[in-house]
């Protein structure tokens, strides 16, 4: 379990805007910028050939799942960020989580820097890379205290329909690699010069290579004897559907979300069960 803790600490950093194994914004903030999703960054984008900004979020989940899975602590979660960006594709910036259970409370910062840019002329192909350095307030959960990502992007021309793979090399007192899809489809409910309201239902894969330790009782002149081995594997971690509404109002971001997750079982775990939980989160983009 304290596998899965340190993953979902590395994904709170990834994604803080959406939900919990996937809140927005390592990644999720440069698609945001490459994707235009909401009316202030595509009229931006569109009037400036230069731009600098700064993006400040915070994110509070109430219940708290280790890729998807309950371990019986009910605790909510608090992730913020503040991130830098500008027209030539590069951002960076400083993100943390908070566990409302956890002693220490504040359990990990993490800094992170990447670029990311179009593949295309018409802008329906993209791709980022990053890399990450977490610092943990508890020393068991330095697993892996570095990760490397490398992500591609397709979308629509209309922006409706956009699919997003990142692979993920994690590394430090151990090294493992991930792979998380993320697809989702967009509906405008409201659209006019300062304010935009979407639903965005989006679908969220998640592989992993995992190893696993085995235990094995042999009879050893009538005496029994435990064998352990360990095997590694690549296999399906967890599957989220995320229903969030957005509201974009001038440089103001707010959503509401519900998340579910379909955790898959790895080793020895046995019928995992589905976990839900709501969010919220508020953003605020400055241009310099």
């Amino acid at each position: 379990m304290r596998y899965y803790f340190t993953i979902v600490l590395i994904l709170l950093s990834m994604f803080q805007s959406t939900a919990q194994d996937d809140e927005t914004m390592v990644d999720s903030l440069l698609d945001e910028f490459l994707s235009a999703d909401n009316q202030i960054i595509d009229d931006l984008l569109l009037s400036l050939s230069n731009f600098n900004l700064i993006y400040a979020s915070t994110t509070y989940n109430t219940k708290t799942y280790f890729s998807g899975r309950d371990i019986g602590i009910d605790q909510y979660n608090i992730s913020t960020q503040l991130t830098y960006a500008n027209s030539n594709g590069f951002y960076t910036g400083i993100s943390g989580a908070y566990f409302s259970q956890f002693y220490p409370k504040w359990d990990v910062t993490t800094l992170y820097i990447g670029f990311g840019n179009y593949l295309n002329k018409q802008k329906t192909l993209s791709y980022n890379t990053a890399y990450s350095r977490y610092f943990y307030a508890n020393s068991e959960d330095n697993i892996f205290a570095n990760t490397l990502d490398f992500g591609l992007g397709i979308r629509t021309k209309n922006k409706i329909l956009a699919t997003q793979l990142t692979g993920s090399y994690l590394f430090g007192k151990e090294s493992s690699f991930h792979f998380l899809s993320k697809t989702y489809f967009k509906t405008n409910l409201l659209k006019e010069k300062n304010t935009l309201i979407t639903i965005k239902p989006q679908l969220n894969i998640f592989f992993g290579k995992q190893t696993i330790e085995l235990s094995r009782i042999d009879i050893i002149e009538n005496i029994p004897e435990t064998t352990y081995s360990k095997n590694t594997v690549f296999d399906l971690i967890n599957t989220q559907l995320i229903f969030p509404v957005e509201c974009t109002f001038n440089n103001f971001d707010i959503c509401f979300g519900y998340t579910f997750n379909f955790p898959h079982p790895i080793g020895e775990e046995v019928s995992l069960k589905t976990t839900s939980f709501f969010n919220f989160s508020l953003g605020y983009l400055l241009e310099l």
